[in-house]
């Protein structure tokens, strides 16, 4: 089970009812992309790393990923790493040290910051946010009173998840602007008691780090988790990564096509969900984690600490409880990352530690990419890894889609064309005449704004859909402001020609 999904399981589900019933855009045929191997391998003889190779390969092949990394750790050590695919569209091959962006991994670095703040005496995890971040409100300021740091920690906040998908889209400033826009927000429900995972609570803890600490938040991460851990491929912002020579490139399927696509500017909200790294850097995250703190002769946190960090602590339902930017689940303790073109996850299964990051995500296909890791781990436990691919309902939602788009958009431009040269057939009575006019107004103006309305309004935001969901959001948005379009020119006619049907009929055979 993965409940830390940003918005695949409702949001996208509800979405694509609507799109499968209003479309208008020229669409395209799937294009496969054979992931290729390379760079060295790290090995080991307690399980088959052609089998991992091969599994990988197939599963990039199938799932149309241009580049992915994986590492794996026992015990002490990180037993194999290994890169495959391309980085960029020059073609460059990833590597173990390829930087990916981590998506809500990124959630777990944040709270080892957190922890270690706490170690040193500077915060109490139950003490009120205010009390660190005295300019921080909220519209509730009742709730806002009662927020902890262990809630925002535990994602028990009441802060909503729709509020934290929104703020993906509104993060282009400084962490502190982001936070202080959260003023018209108000908790879902009484802080400290119900599970909800949203972005804003880590955006928080993040804003916390920066005022206890005195550093701004990248600065912090990069000295006190990425330099302590030898993480020398790591970066808490954009900028840092340019200045070494990195720059990320993900992709995203449009209308089925996996093509490359730019990230926003996510400077305000890095650490929910926008740090980056590499397969090998978090794999010796892992070890500190998997070894009470301790990475080689350096001590991330405490003992104490990092089972904290580990103990289930809010119910997620359906057995998996939210830790500290961990999912605890049966004999696991997991977290993954999804951002607009980017999927990632890393797993703790007793002595093993597995992380997997690529550089595309399929949101109608998310489950598959859950696969990857999945896999892995039973290969490293010698059983046989359950096949990875692109589901048989994505590739339909993809073939009607498509087959959609070309349909009506022919079906939109005769109707225009034949409004424009004949007008429409007069009718044969005033009666008539005022029902075309309330079914115009109905089907073709208000139930279409109706969908604008509740998708990109009451469901998330437009700007949201746009980006996760590039060419489908576009096509759906294009499609139903033009058909809003073509009803408002339909009034217009009959406002126009209205006292003139004897000479409008004759215009018809």
């Amino acid at each position: 089970m993965n409940k830390p999904y940003h918005f695949v399981k409702h949001s996208v589900q509800v979405f694509m009812l609507f799109t499968l019933l209003v479309f208008t855009l020229i669409g395209g045929v799937l294009l496969p992309y054979a992931g290729k191997t390379d760079a060295a391998p790290k090995q080991n003889a307690s399980f088959s790393p052609a089998e991992v190779d091969q599994f990988m390969q197939q599963t990039m092949r199938k799932l149309h990923i241009p580049g992915a990394s994986i590492a794996i750790v026992h015990g002490k050590k990180m037993i194999y790493a290994k890169g495959y695919g391309k980085a960029d569209r020059a073609g460059k091959p990833v590597t173990p040290t390829t930087s990916f962006v981590i998506g809500s991994m990124s959630k777990t670095v944040t709270a080892a910051a957190i922890m270690q703040l706490a170690e040193q005496k500077k915060i109490r995890l139950d003490d009120p946010v205010q009390q660190y971040l005295p300019w921080f409100r909220l519209a509730d300021e009742q709730a806002l009173q009662q927020i902890t740091i262990a809630d925002l920690l535990h994602q028990t906040s009441g802060l909503p998840q729709v509020d934290g998908i929104k703020a993906i889209t509104q993060g282009s400033g400084s962490l502190e602007q982001h936070i202080r826009s959260l003023q018209n927000v108000s908790p879902q429900s009484t802080p400290g008691h119900t599970f909800e995972y949203s972005n804003l609570n880590y955006n928080i803890l993040g804003g916390i780090v920066e005022a206890i600490s005195g550093q701004t938040y990248e600065d912090y991460i990069s000295s006190h988790i990425f330099q302590p851990l030898n993480m020398s491929h790591s970066y808490a912002s954009r900028q840092q990564a340019q200045l070494a020579g990195e720059e990320y490139q993900g992709y995203q399927p449009i209308l089925g096509w996996m093509l490359p696509t730019a990230q926003l500017e996510h400077s305000g909200t890095v650490p929910s969900g926008y740090l980056m790294s590499s397969a090998e850097d978090m794999a010796h995250f892992l070890i500190a984690q998997m070894n009470k703190g301790q990475f080689g002769s350096n001590r991330l946190l405490s003992p104490a600490s990092i089972a904290a960090m580990h103990a289930p602590a809010s119910d997620m339902g359906e057995g998996a409880h939210y830790a500290m930017g961990w999912v605890v689940e049966s004999s696991t303790i997991s977290h993954n990352g999804s951002t607009e073109n980017s999927y990632s996850k890393m797993m703790i299964d007793g002595e093993y530690g597995i992380v997997v990051l690529t550089n595309s995500l399929d949101y109608l296909d998310s489950a598959s990419y859950e696969g990857i890791l999945t896999g892995i781990q039973q290969i490293i436990h010698h059983e046989s890894p359950e096949p990875v691919g692109r589901s048989a309902g994505t590739s339909a939602i993809y073939m009607i889609i498509n087959l959609l788009s070309v349909v009506l958009v022919l079906l939109l431009i005769w109707r225009l064309v034949r409004l424009f040269q004949k007008g429409l057939r007069p009718s044969a009575s005033r009666g008539y005449s005022i029902l075309r006019i309330i079914l115009i107004i109905l089907l073709q103006i208000a139930l279409p704004a109706l969908l604008i309305w509740y998708a990109g309004i009451a469901l998330v935001s437009w700007p949201v859909i746009l980006l996760f969901l590039p060419g489908m959001g576009h096509a759906f948005l294009a499609g139903l402001v033009l058909w809003i379009l073509l009803g408002i020119l339909k009034l217009i006619w009959l406002a126009r020609h209205k006292g003139h049907s004897r000479s409008i009929r004759r215009s018809y055979p």
